[in-house]
């Protein structure tokens, strides 16, 4: 489109689409149909990034290797994805969310943000206004549990916590949660959901 510039396309990046005013964005090699809206900008997408759909005013986002088939609603910035996530939709002014690998099949609503994300997170659904979500052992834990699976959250769900299994050797998961429209923790505290010890 017009007022576009300083973007880089690496090799074999064929057939993708940059609407007005998008700038500084970056494609790895072997990109192709991507389709960004207008005044999107300062995004990064790695190599074989195909299919995924920006709406306006979309920045700062970071795709990494083989990210396919993602869709983000308008305004929409600061989200990483690790490699091989795809096939996921999120709706308008999410932000400063962070995916795993492999993270693919989830569908977010508007104003979702400040999402933290482990691997093999998939066919999630989130309604309106979730966010300070975190999938991990604790509230400052640093390892994140894999599996959380299959969980359906309602509108105005926040502070929540998948603990997951009390130990990192367990095989428990996490899985098929579903909370009620506006559930909530307490005030500036967490809700956490804890796994049960050995069981999945």
């Amino acid at each position: 489109g017009n007022s576009c510039s300083s973007n880089i396309f690496e090799n074999d990046c064929r057939y993708n689409t940059l609407e007005n005013g998008c700038s500084d964005i970056i494609f790895g090699n072997n990109c192709r149909y991507n389709t960004l809206g207008n005044e999107c900008f300062s995004s990064i997408f790695g190599n074989n990034c195909r299919h995924n759909t920006f709406g306006n005013y979309c920045y700062s986002n970071i795709f990494e290797y083989n990210c396919d088939y993602n869709t983000l609603g308008n305004g929409c910035s600061s989200i990483i994805f690790g490699n091989n996530c795809f096939s996921n939709t999120f709706g308008n002014n999410c932000f400063y969310n962070t995916f795993g690998i492999n993270y693919n099949h989830n569908t977010f609503g508007n104003n979702c943000s400040s999402n933290v994300f482990g691997n093999g997170c998939f066919s999630n659904t989130f309604g309106n206004e979730c966010y300070y979500i975190k999938f991990a052992t604790s509230i400052s834990a640093t390892t994140k549990y894999n599996y959380y699976q299959q969980n359906h959250f309602g509108d105005g769900c926040y502070f929540i916590i998948f603990k997951g299994a009390e130990t990192a050797s367990s095989s428990a998961q996490v899985q098929n949660y579903n909370f009620a429209q506006g559930v909530q923790g307490e005030s500036n505290a967490y809700l956490t959901i804890d796994g049960v010890r050995s069981r999945a």
